[in-house]
């Protein structure tokens, strides 16, 4: 292959990757303006990978119908929806369900996000139903659903009623199959994990985090994933892989068999690794021998389209720099991150909603994060003369 040929494969890899817009500290919906900005910058390159604006704030007529002349085909949506009590969320919910409606209605590709679900505080038959019929109500087709992810500190601070109802290190589905009851009377489809619901909504055969390795914990069969089919391991290209070791990765392919995880829900806590890194089975995969964070693996992952990266031992332990991405930062002296399903590019706020289960202290709050994924090669360009 040319030099050229080769370029224009890493480009469209660059293209392909998943971004998220300002979703750090500081809604997408409180900063419109910036938000739309980097949200054109993305259609006018041509990007191709799916696009996330997660929110808790309002999106109008006006406001959707500007996200659907953008002509961006991976733009999603996710609305976060928790009927969460007062006190855990200084934003109220009825305009949420109006934000699914008026983007339904202008033809953009959205679903609900509901989480986090909280024991006892909003897992009650009572408010399951509530969320699922408003949802049917203002007709969202899709939901994703998951739990709380903290530790003891956070649990500390949101202070609940009865903290033995909560799991602490890992995220944790409890009264899964009411909620998935509940889902399919009101006509609504399911996922457990975003990246699938990201997946489906935007044609995907595929989710870019390898879920195919532990079906039984997302749950692919129980929820009916359309995604099953098709879902499994990524081949990684020659000359992605040449070029993430030109960036600075020592990184090398090991081929092997498929293996199923048999870990569920009861017994997660029992394994140390997270699944989209696994390291503990043997898996088709890609070795980073000198990746420093899940950001890192996660980078290696997204820019080859959904290949396993794994650092055997390499884990979350609430570091503040889980999710940076050490080599590109060197490399282009910036902040960049990625986080479990997205490439981070986002201006962060001095104010946001102040939900009191957000983790953003466990990670930096101030500056901006990230940039249009193709501009990395800008640098990596002018690194190299």
């Amino acid at each position: 292959m040319t030099q050229e040929g080769v370029m224009k494969k890493i480009i469209r890899a660059l293209l392909s990757m998943p971004v998220s817009i300002n979703c750090y500290y500081g809604d997408p919906t409180l900063q419109w303006e910036d938000t739309m900005r980097k949200l054109r910058l993305l259609a006018e390159a041509g990007h191709t990978g799916p696009v996330s604006v997660i929110t808790k704030g309002s999106i109008g007529p006006s406001r959707a119908n500007e996200l659907a002349f953008l002509n961006l085909s991976g733009l999603v949506v996710m609305v976060s929806i928790s009927e969460l009590p007062d006190g855990f969320e200084k934003v109220g919910h009825d305009h949420r369900y109006e934000t699914l409606r008026n983007l339904r209605e202008a033809g953009v590709k959205c679903f609900a996000a509901v989480r986090p679900l909280i024991p006892p505080y909003n897992t009650s038959e009572e408010v399951i139903n509530r969320i699922f019929t408003r949802l049917q109500a203002v007709g969202c087709k899709v939901a994703c659903v998951s739990g709380f992810r903290g530790d003891a500190s956070l649990v500390e601070a949101v202070n609940p009623d009865n903290a033995i109802d909560w799991v602490l290190r890992v995220k944790q589905m409890t009264g899964f199959d009411q909620i998935l009851r509940v889902a399919k009377e009101n006509g609504i489809r399911l996922f457990t994990r975003v990246n699938c619901a990201v997946s489906y909504l935007t044609g995907r055969e595929k989710p870019l985090n390898p879920y195919w390795g532990s079906p039984q914990l997302v749950r692919c069969e129980a929820i009916g994933c359309p995604l099953r089919g098709t879902c499994g391991p990524v081949e990684p290209d020659q000359e992605v892989l040449i070029w993430l070791r030109q960036v600075g990765y020592d990184i090398e392919y090991q081929p092997a068999s498929r293996q199923v995880c048999g870990f569920q829900t009861d017994n997660r806590l029992e394994c140390q690794s997270c699944c989209t890194t696994c390291f503990v089975q043997r898996q088709p995969r890609v070795m980073v021998h000198n990746a420093e964070t899940l950001g890192d693996l996660t980078f290696c992952r997204f820019v080859l389209g959904g290949t396993l990266c794994v650092k055997p031992g390499m884990v979350d332990g609430a570091r503040k720099d889980v999710g940076h991405v050490t080599k590109m930062q060197e490399l282009t002296k910036m902040s960049i991150h990625c986080i479990n399903s997205w490439f981070v590019w986002a201006r962060q706020l001095d104010n946001c909603f102040g939900c009191k289960y957000c983790v953003s202290e466990l990670y930096p709050n101030k500056g901006s994060v990230g940039c249009m994924p193709t501009e990395l090669l800008n640098f990596f360009k002018g690194n190299r003369k």
